[in-house]
């Protein structure tokens, strides 16, 4: 028989969970959304101003950074009990099309000599 719980560390799957209703849950689950949406606005400022910053196009990518930040989530995932296959594919959507928005802004503004 499979586990119905297979990450003993995650969330529960069924039935452990305090809400009385769907419609209580997806409440609950709108609450976040709004959270999240506010968060994402503010770090999307962030990213956006850390394009200010770069000294070069290829500095927008930056690589290793965004294995950082990733090793970072994920490790903070785990403690919060977030699967890291929700963790991960997440930030890695989120870095990718930050770091695409950071890359027009850098191209419509940067001086030219830095967008090579």
């Amino acid at each position: 028989m499979t586990d119905p719980n297979p990450d003993p560390h995650g969330p529960p799957l069924w039935g452990e969970g305090p809400s009385t209703s769907l419609a209580a849950i997806r409440q609950e689950i709108d609450r976040i959304d709004t959270a999240l949406v506010t968060l994402l606005a503010e770090r999307t400022r962030y990213t956006r101003e850390a394009g200010r910053f770069k000294a070069s196009l290829a500095q927008v990518t930056a690589p290793a950074r965004i294995e950082d930040v990733i090793a970072k989530v994920l490790a903070k995932a785990a403690e919060a009990g977030l699967p890291a296959a929700i963790a991960e594919p997440v930030w890695r959507t989120l870095i990718a099309t930050a770091t695409e928005d950071q890359r027009v802004l850098f191209l419509a503004h940067a001086p030219e000599h830095l967008k090579r």
